[in-house]
């Protein structure tokens, strides 16, 4: 069962129990999963599991930063609200590789390529990201390969 199936489930069950943060992020998770499978590139195409993933990320990561914005100018209700739809918004992403498994990984490329230079970096991000796309925050896989690169 694929991850918008999944959540059309939960969303149902969350509905029938009456309970509404779950049942109302996982409507807004719904629109935007929608709203991605009828934008211009994506009408006829048949979506992967990797696109629904990535607009998974992208939600997450919003309402992540949303949460520090939140704290920082003192509205820790607003904060809260977001860490909650977070935490459910979560569990439909797979778990994040450790920092030492994604150095593991750079490493690999890295010595897979001869690329050691920093003027190498952008070759090397490139293909790193397209490797470990859902797996990896781009900032962790960043800060490693340039703390790495000579």
């Amino acid at each position: 069962m694929g991850i918008l199936e999944t959540i059309e489930l939960d969303l149902h069950s969350a509905m029938k129990t009456s309970n509404k943060p779950v049942t109302e992020t996982l409507r807004l998770v719904k629109t935007e999963l929608t709203k991605f499978e009828k934008s211009d590139g994506n009408v006829g195409k048949t979506l992967t599991e990797n696109d629904y993933l990535s607009v998974l990320q992208k939600i997450a990561k919003q309402r992540s930063e949303s949460a520090e914005i939140y704290k920082d100018a003192g509205r820790n209700d607003l904060a809260d609200k977001e860490l909650i739809e977070l935490s459910i918004i979560t569990k439909y992403l797979p778990t994040p590789m450790t920092d030492f498994e994604v150095e593991t990984i750079i490493k690999n490329k890295i010595s897979e390529t001869g690329l050691t230079l920093q003027k190498d970096f952008g070759t090397l991000m490139k293909s790193l990201t397209i490797e470990l796309k859902g797996k990896s925050d781009g900032k962790l896989i960043s800060t490693i390969l340039k703390k790495l690169l000579v």
